[in-house]
């Protein structure tokens, strides 16, 4: 069988991947294990995320659903970022313009992208990757929209 996903490049992780990691969501866990381990090998990290994603990923559902946080959960959240597999790119003004044009451009063309994924987008656009990877199925619907495949895990 071959590989849905062949290496190009560094590959983008949408914020919703990591919190799906770590809620082991049923289905999708095996495939992102996968990524992880195909994107986070060599010298390089393999890995590409949003700064914006350190905020993203604040809670998992348990502790918005209980109002109750886990013990030592913020701790290994830092832990995730920290990573050198995973490199977690600030938002700059280049990136932040870019995003702007991109939902000015979604205006037109449809569909609509909100702030956080057109921020998500020009990240992943600015570190020249191969995939984005995402849940999001309105995200999807970008696909071929830019210079990198937006895709399912």
């Amino acid at each position: 069988m071959s590989d849905p996903h062949p290496l190009a490049g560094p590959a983008y992780w949408d914020s919703n991947l990591f919190l799906a990691y770590l809620e082991s969501t049923t289905g999708q866990i095996e495939a992102i294990d996968a990524l992880l381990a195909k994107f986070s090998r060599g010298p390089d990290p393999g890995i590409v995320t949003s700064v914006l994603s350190i905020v993203e990923v604040a809670f998992i559902e348990d502790e918005k659903q209980r109002r109750r946080l886990v013990p030592g959960l913020d701790d290994f959240l830092g832990t995730i970022w920290a990573d050198p597999a995973i490199r977690v790119v600030d938002l700059t003004t280049t990136i932040a313009a870019e995003a702007r044009r991109m939902l000015r451009d979604s205006l037109l063309v449809g569909p609509r992208l909100k702030p956080p994924d057109a921020i998500h987008l020009a990240t992943a656009r600015s570190a020249n990757v191969g995939y984005f990877f995402t849940r999001d199925a309105a995200l999807i619907r970008h696909t071929g929209r830019y210079d990198f495949a937006i895709v399912e895990p």
